[in-house]
C-alpha cells in the first residue's frame, strides 16, 4: 500500500471530520472554477504585458503615465497570483477549518488590494488620450527616439488588465460575503466552537516585487504589505485561542516577527547606510515573504492533528522548559532575548566591519568565486566571515525572534511553554553538513519543503521508494525551494550578483551532503569492513574532528556566494535598531554579557542536561507494549509485548534506564497454561495472545491479555496471569479466565480497592480477581470518532481519572486519544486537543504511532511506550513489524499530558542513573547479538521462539550422536503447515526454531550437518514471518534430470494470502531456484546465511566447505515479509527441518549459531 499526504483529501474519513461542517461554505462548481480559471488568466495576462512594458526596448518611449501603468500591472499580477492559490486551495480542501477561517482574512486583503490597484491604474487611464507620430499611426513603431508614444492598442490592452482585476475584487468580495453568511449563521445556530486543522501548501513561487523607479513609492507599498502581514499574524494568534493547533499557529506568527527582525539587523544597514534601495522597500519585501510562507500553509498537505508547523533538532540545547510553569519560560526567555540583543549590539561594533577590517578586494566582485591559488589573507577572510555569519550573527537573530515570540505567546496563555524548545540544536552536532542543516540549523519550514519534495519524486516523477535516486532528488528540491523562498527577500534591494549566488549557496548544500554520503560510504565499505553503520554510534573524536573541519572548509568556500554581493552593498553587518554598547562603553557591556551567560546557566541550567537516546527502545517484533515502574524491585521498569502464535508466549523485559532491556521471563511457557495455541485453526495467522497490560500492586504482578480466536467467528477471552517473583518462567500461574466482550483488557484498581477492566470498545466492568467473576459492562467512552477505539488505560492523577486509548487501528491512521472524568465509570469527556500522539500526514520514518502506555520514574517524570513501524509513509517495507518506542510525557498538575511527537532520535527527561546495572536472570539483551555453539549440558536460549507449541521431541541440545549442535527432527508438516492433517500436538507442530530479527542490518548463519535419505526431506534457514508469509533458503533431497536422488539447494518464497491462495498485493514473488550439489556428497555440510544488505533487501546464500568454488545467492526484497498476513507480527531467523508429507525422519544437525547486529535505520537520513 502506498500512501502519500500529498493530495490527500481531507478528511481522509469520516472519522477525521472537524466538529463544524463546511459543506455549506463549498463553492458551486462552475463558479469554483470560474475563479480559478480568472485568476490563472488575469495572473498570466499582467504578468506578461507588465514585463512586456518594462523590458522591451519598445516600452521605453511610451509616456510616464502608461509606464507607471506596467507597474501597476506587475503589482496585479502579484495579486492574481495569490488569488488563483487562495481559490485553488478553496476548490481542493472546501472541508478545511483553517482555509475557512483564512479565506475570511485573504478574501478581505484581496479584495482591497485589487481595488486598490484597479483604481490606481484607472485613475491613470482617465487622463489617457492616445496620441502617436503619423510614423507610427500603422505600425504602433516609434521613429524617432525623442517622441513620445501613446498607442491606442497600448491603452486598450491596459484597459483589459483593470477589468480583470476589477473581476477579481468581485469574486472575492463575492466570497467574503459568503464566508460572512456561513459564520453568521452557525453562530445564529449556536455552534460557537471552530477547530482549525493546520495544513500544508507545498508550491512555492518567487516573484520580483517592489522594483520601484524612485523611492518615494517604497513606503506606500511597503505598508500595503505590511498591513495583511500583521493582520495574518494577529489572525493565527486568534485562531490558537481556539483551536488545538496552539503551538503551530503562533509559532507560524513568528515566522513574521523573525524575518523583519532580521531584516533590521542585517539587511536594514543597506537601507539606511548604502547607496541603493530604500527602508521602506526593504520591509515591503520582507513582508511579502512573510505573507507567502503564510499563505503557503494551506494548499495540499494537510496536518490534521499533529503539530507539525514547526519540526525542532533532535537535539539538546540550553534550558529544559519541560515542565516548568509559564513564569519559568518567560523569565529564561526574556532573559535571554535581553542578553541576545546586546551581543547584537555588541558585535556590530566589531569585526567583520566594513571596510575598515576586511580590506575590500577580499569581498569585491567575483572574490567569492576564487577558490585556487587566492591570497591566505582572503581564505583567512572567508573563514571569518562564514563563522561570524553563521555561528553567531544569524543564529543570534534566529534566536532573539524566537524568544520574543515566545515570551509574548505563553506570556499571554496563547501556548504552553512545552511548545517553544530551543530553535536551533547544538554546535558540537555540526560535524557534518547533513548535521548542520538537519540538527543545527532552525527546522520551521522542514515540513512544507519535504512535502513539496515528496510530490514531487512520488507523484511526478513516480521514483522508486525508498531509493538512491529519490533520496538525493528530495535533498535538492529541498534546497533548491529554499532558495528560491530567501530570494524575495532580497529582489527589492536591487543586488543582482546575491539572485545567482544564493540559488548557487543552497544547491551547493546538496552537493555537499551528497559528496559526505560517498566518503562515508566508501569509509564503511572498504576500511571499516561492514556495510552498515549503527546510526546511534557516536563517532570516534577523530572521526568528529575532521567533519568539523571539513564542514568548516565547505562552508566558508560557498558561504561568500551568498554573503558577498550583500557585503558590498552595505556599509555594516549587523545594524540593531538600538545602540546601548554606544552608552555604557564596550568594556562594561562585554561583562554585562559574560555575566548573563553565567546567570542563564546558575537560574536556568539546572534541568539544562536532558537525555538522548534513539528508538527503537524494543527493537525488532515487540508490539503493544505496556510498561510499569517497580520501586520494590530495586526501582526498576519492566515491559511486555504480545506473542500471538509464537510460543513461548508474553515476554517480560526489565530494565534500570530504560534504555537496556533484558528478558527476564515469560508469563506462558507451559502448554496447559494456554492450549489453544497448539490446536488453532485459524487461516488467517493471527490467532493467539494479543494486547495485554502488565501491572504491580502490593507485592504482585498482574498481566491482563486475551486469546483470541479468528475462525469460525471472531472470540476473545480473558485471562489473567498472576506472579510474585517476576525473574521465574515458573512462578506465573496458570491463567484466571473471564468474560470479556473485545480485545486489549486494562487493570485499574481505585482508591477503595475495587478492580476495573476496561477493554475495546471502550467499555468496563468489575472484576473478581481471585475468581474472573465480572459485573455488568459499561460504555464508558466511544474515542473521538476514530476506527477502532481500543488499548485503554486508566490513570488517576489529581483527582481526574485518565482515559487514554488508541484510535485509527494499527495503520498509517493510528493515534493516541485521551478522555478525564471525575468518576471512574464516566461520563469522560474528551480532550480539545486530540490526538496527543500520532504521526499520521507526517514524512517520517516512525509510523503507525499508538497503543501507549504511560507510567512514572523514580523522579516523578512521566514516560509513555507505543508501537510503531520503521516504514516511513509509504507503510510498504517494514519487516520487522510493530515495535516498542519510547517518549517522554509532560504531566503537569491538573492539565492534560503532552506527549513528545515519536521520533528516531529523541530528547528527554534525565534518564535514570541506577545505583545498580545489574538484573537478575539469564536471558539475552533484547538488541544483544548471538554466538552459540549449543555446548553439552547447555539449554535451549531464553529468547528463541517457535510457532504455536513445539514438539518437545524435535529438539536436541547436543545430542549424544553428534554435540555442540542442536537437532531437529523434521515435522511432516512444512513451513507453510501442507504435508498432514491432524490436531494433536506432534501432528501440527512445524520443526522451526527462531529468534527475533533486531537489527535493520544484520548477518544470520548457522552450520548444517544433513544426511537425507529420502525424497522431499529438507532443512535449511528462513526469514519467517507468518506461515504464509516467509522466506527459505534449504537443502532438499530431490531428484536428479538423471532420475537420482541427489541433494539440492533450493530457494523459494511463500506469499499466501489470509485465505491460503496467492496474494494478489503489488509485489513480485521470485521464482524457485533449485540447484544441485556435487553427487559425490553423502552428508552434507553446509554454511547458510542470511543478510540484511540494507534495509529494503534481504541476500540469502549457501556454501560447502570443500568446494569454495560451490555457491549459491539469491536477493530478495523485504517487502515480500512485510504486512499481509503478519501485519501484526514481525521477521523471525531460524532453522527449520520438514519432510514435506512424507515419511522420512532424518535429523538435522544446526551448529554455530551466529547473528550479529550491525546497525539500526531510525530516520530517513541514515543508511
Amino acid at each position: 500500500m502506498e500512501t502519500t499526504p500529498l493530495l490527500s483529501d481531507y478528511p481522509q474519513d469520516e472519522s477525521q471530520r472537524e466538529s463544524v461542517s463546511t459543506s455549506s461554505h463549498r463553492p458551486s462548481s462552475l463558479f469554483s472554477w470560474v475563479s480559478i480559471a480568472l485568476s490563472a488568466l488575469s495572473f498570466c495576462y499582467t504578468l506578461t504585458f507588465g514585463l512586456w512594458g518594462i523590458l522591451s526596448p519598445y516600452g521605453q518611449h511610451l509616456d510616464w503615465d502608461i509606464r507607471q501603468c506596467f507597474d501597476l500591472t506587475i503589482n496585479l499580477s502579484i495579486v492574481s497570483a495569490f488569488s488563483f492559490l487562495l481559490n485553488l486551495v478553496r476548490k481542493l480542501r472546501p472541508q478545511h477549518g483553517l482555509v475557512l477561517f483564512l479565506a475570511f482574512v485573504f478574501d478581505a486583503i484581496f479584495a482591497t488590494w485589487a481595488l486598490n490597484v484597479v483604481t490606481r491604474i484607472w485613475d491613470e487611464i482617465g487622463y489617457y488620450r492616445p496620441y502617436c507620430p503619423p510614423s507610427a499611426l500603422m505600425s504602433d513603431q516609434v521613429v524617432n527616439s525623442n517622441d513620445i508614444c501613446r498607442p491606442l492598442v497600448v491603452g486598450s490592452l491596459i484597459f483589459v488588465a483593470a477589468v480583470l482585476g476589477a473581476g477579481l475584487c468581485l469574486i472575492h468580495v463575492i466570497f467574503f460575503l459568503k464566508t460572512c453568511g456561513l459564520v453568521i449563521r452557525k453562530l445564529w445556530e449556536g455552534s460557537r466552537t471552530f477547530k482549525f486543522p493546520a495544513g500544508q501548501f507545498t508550491v512555492e513561487f518567487t516573484v520580483k516585487v517592489l522594483r520601484q523607479e524612485e523611492n518615494r513609492a517604497g513606503m506606500p507599498t511597503a505598508l500595503l504589505l505590511t498591513l495583511p502581514s500583521a493582520v495574518l499574524a494577529l489572525a493565527a494568534s486568534s485562531a490558537a485561542s481556539l483551536s488545538k493547533q496552539g503551538g503551530s499557529l503562533t509559532r507560524l506568527a513568528s515566522i513574521p516577527v523573525i524575518l523583519l527582525l532580521g531584516y533590521h539587523v542585517t539587511i536594514a544597514a543597506h537601507g539606511e547606510y548604502g547607496e541603493y534601495g530604500s527602508l521602506g522597500i526593504g520591509i515591503g519585501a520582507v513582508s511579502f515573504s512573510s505573507i507567502l510562507h503564510i499563505l503557503n500553509i494551506l494548499l495540499i498537505n494537510p496536518i490534521d492533528d499533529v503539530d507539525l508547523v514547526y519540526q525542532y533538532p533532535a537535539t539538546s540545547e540550553e534550558s529544559e522548559v519541560r515542565g516548568k510553569p509559564r513564569t519559568f519560560l518567560d523569565s529564561l526567555n526574556m532573559f535571554a532575548k535581553e542578553r541576545m540583543y546586546l551581543v547584537i549590539d555588541f558585535l556590530s561594533l566589531f569585526p567583520p566591519r566594513i571596510p575598515k577590517v576586511i580590506p575590500e578586494q577580499y569581498y569585491g566582485p567575483g572574490t567569492e568565486f576564487a577558490l585556487i591559488g587566492v591570497p591566505v589573507q582572503q581564505m583567512l577572510a572567508r573563514i571569518e566571515i562564514t563563522l561570524f555569519f553563521w555561528l553567531i550573527a544569524t543564529r543570534v537573530v534566529i534566536g532573539f525572534g524566537h524568544r520574543l515570540s515566545s515570551v509574548v505567546a505563553v506570556a499571554s496563555g496563547v501556548s504552553s511553554p512545552e511548545q517553544w524548545p530551543p530553535i536551533l540544536g547544538s554546535m558540537w552536532d555540526a560535524y557534518t553538513l547533513r548535521n548542520f542543516w538537519g540538527n543545527f540549523w532552525h527546522q520551521m519550514l522542514r515540513w512544507p519543503f519535504q512535502s513539496t519534495s515528496s510530490f514531487i519524486t512520488q507523484r511526478v516523477l513516480r521514483l522508486p521508494r525508498p531509493s538512491v535516486l529519490e533520496r538525493y532528488t528530495n535533498i535538492l528540491i529541498v534546497f533548491l525551494i529554499s532558495a528560491i523562498i530567501h530570494l524575495p527577500d532580497f529582489l527589492g534591494f536591487e543586488i543582482t550578483a546575491m539572485r545567482r549566488g544564493a540559488m548557487m549557496f543552497f544547491l551547493s548544500g546538496a552537493l555537499g551532503i551528497m559528496v559526505e554520503d560517498l566518503i562515508q560510504a566508501i569509509y564503511r565499505r572498504y576500511m571499516r569492513g561492514d556495510s552498515a553503520r549503527a546510526s546511534d554510534e557516536l563517532p570516534p573524536p577523530w572521526i568528529k574532528t575532521i567533519g568539523f573541519l571539513w564542514v568548516g572548509f565547505w562552508m566558508s568556500a560557498t558561504s561568500p556566494w551568498f554573503v558577498y554581493p550583500f557585503m558590498r552593498e552595505s556599509s555594516q553587518f549587523m545594524q540593531p535598531p538600538w545602540h546601548v554598547t554606544d552608552a555604557i562603553g564596550v568594556a562594561p557591556m562585554g561583562m554585562v554579557i559574560v555575566s548573563g551567560a553565567l546567570i542563564l546557566k546558575m537560574c536556568f541550567g539546572v534541568a539544562s542536561k536532558n537525555s538522548t537516546y534513539t528508538n527503537p527502545i524494543l527493537p525488532g517484533w515487540h508490539s503493544d507494549p505496556s510498561c510499569t515502574f517497580v520501586p520494590e524491585e530495586d526501582n526498576t521498569f519492566f515491559c511486555t509485548a504480545s506473542t500471538f502464535l509464537a510460543f513461548p508466549g508474553i515476554p517480560i523485559y526489565a530494565s534500570k534506564d530504560l534504555l537496556h532491556w533484558k528478558l527476564v521471563s515469560h508469563v506462558v511457557t507451559r502448554p496447559e497454561q494456554v492450549p489453544e495455541i497448539a490446536n488453532s485453526t485459524s487461516q488467517t495467522q493471527q490467532d493467539g495472545l494479543w494486547a495485554s497490560t502488565l501491572r504491580y500492586r502490593q507485592g504482585k504482578f498482574y498481566l491482563l491479555t486475551s486469546y483470541v480466536s479468528m475462525h469460525p467467528t471472531f472470540q476473545a477471552n480473558g485471562l489473567l496471569f498472576t506472579t510474585t517473583d517476576i525473574y521465574s518462567d515458573d512462578a506465573w500461574s496458570d491463567p484466571v479466565r473471564f468474560h470479556i466482550g473485545d480485545i486489549d483488557p486494562d487493570i485499574f484498581w481505585d482508591d477503595d480497592g475495587t478492580a476495573y477492566v476496561s477493554y475495546a470498545g471502550i467499555s468496563q466492568q468489575t472484576i473478581d480477581l481471585e475468581t474472573g467473576a465480572t459485573g455488568p459492562a459499561t460504555k464508558i467512552w466511544t474515542g473521538t470518532g476514530g476506527a477502532t477505539p481500543e488499548g485503554p488505560h486508566i490513570y488517576k492523577k489529581d483527582g481526574w481519572y485518565y482515559l487514554c486509548i488508541g484510535e485509527g487501528g494499527t495503520e498509517l491512521g493510528h493515534r493516541q486519544t485521551i478522555a478525564r472524568s471525575r468518576n471512574v465509570s464516566g461520563p469522560y469527556d474528551g480532550y480539545s486537543g486530540n490526538p496527543i500522539l500520532t504521526n499520521l500526514n507526517t514524512t517520517e520514518y516512525f509510523q503507525t504511532v499508538g497503543h501507549a502506555d504511560l507510567f512514572q520514574d523514580g523522579l516523578g517524570n512521566w514516560w509513555g511506550t507505543a508501537l510503531a513501524t520503521r516504514s516511513g509513509p509509504a507503510w510498504r517495507v517494514y519487516p520487522m513489524g510493530r515495535e516498542t518506542v519510547l517518549f517522554p510525557v509532560t504531566w503537569n498538575e491538573g492539565e492534560w499530558p503532552i506527549l513528545d511527537p515519536v521520533r528516531g532520535h529523541m530528547t528527554g527527561w534525565k534518564l535514570p542513573h541506577p545505583r545498580s546495572e545489574k538484573i537478575p536472570g539469564d536471558g539475552a539483551y533484547v538488541d544483544a547479538s548471538d554466538s552459540l555453539d549449543f555446548a553439552p549440558g547447555t539449554s535451549m536460549p531464553r529468547h528463541f521462539l517457535f510457532w504455536r507449541l513445539p514438539d518437545k521431541h524435535a529438539y536436541a541440545v547436543s545430542a549424544p550422536e553428534h554435540p555442540f549442535s542442536l537437532r531437529l527432527r523434521p515435522s511432516q508438516r512444512n513451513l507453510t503447515g501442507s504435508g498432514v492433517d491432524g490436531v494433536g500436538v506432534e501432528e501440527t507442530a512445524i520443526t522451526l526454531v527462531t529468534r527475533r530479527q533486531s537489527h535493520t542490518y544484520f548477518t544470520y548463519s548457522v552450520d548444517v550437518a544433513f544426511a537425507p535419505t529420502k525424497e522431499g526431506e529438507e532443512t535449511g534457514v528462513t526469514i519467517f514471518l507468518t506461515q504464509f508469509q516467509h522466506i527459505d533458503l534449504g537443502i532438499v533431497l530431490l531428484p536428479s534430470s538423471a532420475g537420482k536422488l541427489v541433494p539440492h539447494f533450493r530457494f523459494q518464497t511463500t506469499l499466501l494470502d489470509d485465505l491460503n491462495t496467492p496474494a494478489t498485493q503489488n509485489v513480485t514473488v521470485p521464482e524457485t531456484v533449485v540447484k544441485a550439489l556435487p553427487s559425490s556428497l553423502k552428508e552434507v555440510r553446509a554454511r547458510l546465511q542470511i543478510q540484511a544488505v540494507d534495509d529494503m533487501h534481504y541476500v540469502l546464500s549457501a556454501t560447502l566447505p570443500g568446494f569454495e568454488h560451490f555457491k549459491f545467492s539469491q536477493r530478495v526484497e523485504a517487502v515480500l515479509v512485510s504486512g499481509g498476513t503478519g501485519r501484526f507480527t514481525g521477521t523471525l531467523l531460524g532453522a527449520y527441518a520438514t519432510s514435506n508429507g512424507g515419511s522420512g525422519a532424518t535429523p538435522a544437525y544446526i551448529s554455530r549459531w551466529r547473528y550479529n547486529g550491525q546497525g539500526q535505520k531510525v530516520s530517513e537520513d541514515t543508511a
